[in-house]
């Protein structure tokens, strides 16, 4: 199999090694940090294969003394008829090879390569080093590819940037983030890169469809894993001696601590799908070591971020009167419905005059997890959702917001009809619905994407 090999190659702490990462969609690559020279040593990454041939990039260490090197290399007496001799003239003296060290590094690898993509912090102004460092790597004769990157925030200079590099006849540019994921800019370096390599057209052309076919399926598998968990704390219950406080305890405590466990899976599930590491995410204002979020599901703050003083159950109604100070605590005694009990959190059950023979005849009372702690989960999982595919692989500054909850209103709307007939799905639908129901799976991935 045949491989393109591209370097990436740059300034110093520009972001070379944050894009290899988002790129690759990998923390594990290379050394992130906010520090000049992390890259010391030359890196290669296999980004893609496929029948149409392999791609690889090369990470390299950044450019510190480009100006000096090409004060040298223009002295020297055939640098207008072959660049690259005029280059290796100076790198391979000896009274220069120690204060070229790195220079010599990213350009031996420059000159190996097939082509570059040369990275530009765009926050930078245009200054006569980092034009030397483009004069330097053209004299190398590779075709390149520009790539801007920091362009998101609010101190870009891409216009200054795109003018600086039209006057020296470099028109392939490519606006970019690494701190995101974002896939417009990154299939626009890949069509770039196919029209500066035309032989290369089919590989590329397999690399676009694969990651949109890959982006496709991340989204479709993070929206059905949120399903799958609604589905099981619709069904979830334990029934317990009617008037038994102890046991009533005890099971509200049980039913807290098993929905907390099963967001805990979901979300190390989510940032796997994505991935990400857990100890690497820098989200530490949003989720602990273990992946639990730091704003406890039952919490009245947790209810009210998400709406639920405005909410009523999945069957409607039931909830009038309760409130947010009557839901709270997030569990629900299915009978208070039925009977018109009072206080508590309050689901709406499908067919109360079984659940209110159960409570007079069986004896027992029914615990199970309220619809509006079931929304708050739902909208800060749909919000993590949406972070996780947007935050690019090498973002290294941690977030201190809580993603902003969508606006689910119509989502629950379209939902509250299967997450009914889940209350009396019983264990089976608890264990597994995806076997127990798998139409009800089905439609609410679709309600979510």
């Amino acid at each position: 199999m045949t491989t393109l090999r591209l370097a990436v190659v740059g300034h110093t702490n520009v972001g070379k090694t944050s894009l290899l990462r988002t790129l690759a969609r990998s923390t594990r690559f290379g050394t992130v940090a906010d520090a000049p020279a992390t890259t010391r040593q030359a890196e290669s990454l296999s980004l893609f294969e496929s029948a149409a041939g392999a791609l690889s990039l090369i990470d390299t260490p950044g450019l510190e003394r480009a100006g000096e090197l090409l004060e040298r290399v223009e002295a020297q007496p055939q640098r207008r008829a072959d660049g690259w001799a005029a280059i290796t003239a100076v790198i391979d003296d000896p009274a220069w090879k120690p204060a070229f060290e790195q220079e010599a590094r990213v350009l031996r690898e420059v000159q190996t390569a097939d082509a570059l993509i040369v990275v530009i912090d765009a926050r930078e102004p245009v200054l006569g080093k980092y034009l030397d460092e483009l004069a330097l790597l053209a004299a190398c004769g590779r075709p390149m590819v520009i790539l801007l990157n920091f362009t998101a925030g609010g101190t870009s200079r891409e216009r200054d940037w795109r003018e600086a590099l039209a006057r020296l006849g470099q028109h392939l540019v490519v606006a970019f983030d690494v701190v995101l994921a974002d896939w417009p800019s990154e299939r626009q370096l890949y069509e770039r890169l196919r029209v500066l390599l035309p032989a290369w057209t089919a590989l590329f052309d397999a690399l676009i469809a694969e990651r949109e076919q890959h982006r496709d399926w991340r989204r479709q598998t993070g929206a059905q894993r949120i399903a799958v968990l609604l589905l099981r704390l619709a069904a979830h219950e334990i029934r317990v001696p009617q008037g038994d406080a102890a046991k009533r305890a005890a099971a509200i405590e049980a039913s807290k601590s098993w929905a907390r466990e099963q967001e805990a899976q979901l979300v190390e599930t989510l940032v796997r799908l994505h991935g990400h590491d857990l100890g690497l995410l820098q989200l530490p204002e949003l989720l602990d070591a273990d992946g639990r979020w730091t704003a406890d599901l039952f919490a009245a703050e947790t209810l009210l971020r998400a709406g639920a003083d405005g909410l009523g159950p999945i069957a409607g109604g039931a909830l009038a009167g309760a409130g947010i100070d009557a839901a709270v605590g997030g569990l629900s005694f299915g009978t208070g419905a039925a009977l018109g009990a009072a206080g508590g959190a309050l689901v709406a059950l499908r067919n109360p005059l079984k659940l209110a023979w159960r409570r007079h005849v069986g004896g027992e009372d029914t615990v199970q997890i309220a619809d509006t702690v079931i929304r708050a989960l739902l909208a800060r999982n749909l919000g993590l959702l949406a972070l996780l595919a947007r935050r690019g692989h090498g973002a290294v500054q941690p977030l201190a917001a809580e993603p902003a909850a969508p606006d689910i209103g119509g989502i629950w709307s379209a939902i509250r009809s299967r997450l009914l007939a889940a209350r009396s799905g019983g264990a089976a639908m608890v264990d597994d619905p995806e076997s127990a129901a798998p139409k009800a799976v089905a439609e609410l991935t679709a309600a979510l994407l």
